[in-house]
């Protein structure tokens, strides 16, 4: 999952540079560029969680039904990770150092995130993990510890969380993208 968050977001941050002239020649839905970034890394999201879950079966993990909550939170990443793209791919253009930012930031993001550690495990301090919770894709992760490594459907505040950070960064970002798109082409 964390994969497929972070190469989304490299890739999809440079998407409207790397199409200038594709921009510049045909009219087009602007934001389809940064989606199909995050698209294209969808499949190797997909076809990575399919391996894993082969490896867990092989290796005498049950396979549960719990494992079809993998679908909705899928989807609901898919939507936030688009967001955050089409904010980031309109700042680039006008900010050019945006893109070696979210390297950075991505990376801090990642050990600020239940990437390698399950939250309620008691392996962090609990004011930690209270502030670990509101990371927007601790959600997600949950999910996947629960489902893959428990076997169990997800706690109902990792779905919360999934779901308000999906709508509320989707929204925030196509907000953004329809914005700045006129003055973008211009900028390009």
């Amino acid at each position: 999952m964390w994969n497929f968050f972070a190469s989304s977001l490299n890739a999809s941050t440079t998407s409207l540079l790397d199409n200038t002239r594709l921009i510049r020649s045909i009219r087009f839905p602007r934001a389809v560029l940064p989606a199909a970034s995050v698209a294209a890394n969808a499949v190797h999201l997909l076809l990575a969680l399919l391996v894993a879950e082969a490896m867990l079966a092989a290796f005498g993990h049950p396979v549960t039904p719990a494992l079809a909550a993998l679908i909705p939170a899928v989807a609901l990443l898919l939507v936030m990770t688009t967001g955050i793209a089409l904010a980031l791919s309109v700042w680039n253009v006008y900010l050019r150092d945006v893109s070696q930012a979210v390297e950075v930031l991505l990376l801090a993001w990642f050990y600020t995130s239940p990437v390698i550690y399950p939250l309620g495990a008691g392996m962090l301090p609990e004011r930690a993990e209270a502030v670990i919770r509101w990371n927007p894709v601790s959600g997600a992760l949950c999910v996947v510890h629960s489902v893959m490594y428990e076997g169990s459907w997800p706690p109902s505040w990792c779905w919360l969380s999934l779901s308000v950070w999906a709508l509320l960064l989707f929204a925030g970002g196509l907000a953004a993208f329809k914005a700045a798109e006129p003055a973008v082409v211009k900028e390009l």
